[in-house]
């Protein structure tokens, strides 16, 4: 196995044997572990791997959706295209990997394998059930660029986990992925809440000594009131703020429910108050990502535009891409006009009506329109460094509400001496 370097772990109906776990172990070329939706609980990893650089953990089941898109295997990276009702039913085996007598076996198996393996390890995927939180403050990760965390938020947290990453010194990715579910909208996870901010003194210089190298961050599921926008780091200059839900329940065919009461993306207030937070943090921003509750308006877009005229890449999605009110319509030349301050920008991605139908929406098909490539023109007629626009959009297998999810219908700018862009579209690969 000289050769070797990476191995998986997927969908074991028992945990590795140790045998084979020691012979990997051996292996001088191996830098990739997963463990993807195999127990783990029965392990007594004494071992440290020669040269292992990238973890993953990720034992859940749950299918979740991303920005209202559809709902996806974490582990597999792959759509479910059918029916939700279609979705595996998890068997006795997977209920019993819920137990907490399981999780607890787990997390004692994950704790000592990281605590063997950090002198290597430079990327860690994994559940934040299974991650040892409790360690953090005690041990270096000395070549740790990338942590990225799936599953459900913790229940509580007595100090702000975005204050215990101090081991961490050259950590440039932190995602904090967590999955949220529609019945706990009114128990929103917040990462620094108001009481632990004062208790602990979180404020803008925290990050700043405990990740001195942060460049990108991940939070889901964010509400306005979370004081973890008045500590980002200067450092910052990717920045991401997506919706994510189990079971899939984020696709846009809720729509027919008071999107307003369900309490997922940023409503337009709550959304502009972020923004200002952000902007009193000096962060020199170079990608926005954010979900919102509704279109965003040239209003908003233009608050976003001048706080950050350094932005390459901007996306302004909504939660369910859904239908304009008409009394609010704005015109084409307001939003072109809402954008004239990103001199910088190279990709943008908007959630924006389209009067010939209401919204954009397609079934059966997925590819370019009249109208979304005559405005793609028309913005990369102002905006000259633009190299892709997007528009959100919604896509359909068939005409069944349920299935009707978030996409992004995307295109290519080129240019050459001609005064007027080519736009193309670019073929996507979905489903």
């Amino acid at each position: 196995m000289f050769c070797l370097t990476a191995f998986t772990f997927l969908d074991c109906s028992h945990p590795p044997a140790q045998l084979i776990l020691d012979a990997l172990s051996h292996s001088p070329s191996l830098a990739s572990v997963e463990f993807c939706r195999t127990p783990i609980d029965t392990l007594t990893p004494s071992f440290s791997f020669v040269a292992l650089e990238n973890l993953s953990i990720k034992c859940g089941w749950k299918l979740i959706s991303v920005n209202g898109g559809p709902p996806y295997d974490i582990v597999t990276y792959r759509a479910a295209t059918g029916s939700l009702s279609t979705s595996p039913v998890p068997d006795l085996f997977t209920k019993m990997s819920q137990s907490f007598s399981r999780r607890s076996a787990e997390l004692s198996f994950s704790t000592l394998f990281i605590k063997t393996n950090l002198a290597f390890l430079e990327r860690v995927e994994i559940e934040g059930a299974l991650f040892p939180f409790g360690i953090l403050q005690s041990t270096l990760w000395p070549r740790l660029h990338t942590l990225i965390f799936y599953g459900r938020p913790p229940v509580s947290q007595t100090v702000p986990l975005i204050s215990l990453f101090g081991g961490m010194p050259i950590l440039r990715d932190l995602q904090f992925r967590w999955a949220t579910r529609l019945v706990d909208r009114q128990e929103r996870y917040i990462y620094v809440p108001q009481d632990l901010a004062s208790a602990f003194h979180i404020d803008i210089s925290t990050m700043a000594r405990s990740l001195p190298s942060i460049r990108s961050l991940t939070l889901s599921n964010v509400v306005p009131e979370d004081h973890v926008f008045r500590s980002l780091p200067s450092t910052l200059s990717h920045l991401h703020l997506p919706t994510i839900l189990e079971d899939g329940e984020a696709g846009a065919g809720i729509r027919a429910s008071n999107l307003h009461n369900l309490g997922i993306g940023l409503t337009g207030a709550g959304a502009s108050a972020v923004i200002r937070e952000i902007a009193m943090s000096r962060c020199s921003l170079r990608e926005l990502r954010m979900t919102l509750a509704d279109m965003p308006t040239p209003a908003f877009i233009r608050d976003v535009s001048v706080a950050f005229q350094t932005l390459q890449v901007l996306e302004l999605g909504q939660a369910w891409y859904d239908a304009f009110v008409p009394e609010l319509v704005y015109s084409e030349a307001s939003y072109t006009e809402s954008l004239s301050s990103l001199r910088h920008i190279q990709e943008l991605r908007l959630a924006l009506p389209f009067t010939s139908e209401g919204r954009n929406r397609r079934f059966m098909w997925f590819g370019p329109t009249t109208e979304e490539l005559d405005r793609a023109r028309r913005l990369a007629t102002v905006l000259l460094g633009v190299r892709v626009i997007a528009f959100q959009c919604t896509y359909a297998m068939n005409k069944m509400l349920r299935e009707d999810w978030n996409e992004w219908a995307t295109y290519r700018i080129q240019r050459d001496h001609a005064s007027i862009p080519s736009v193309s579209w670019v073929s996507s690969n979905i489903y």
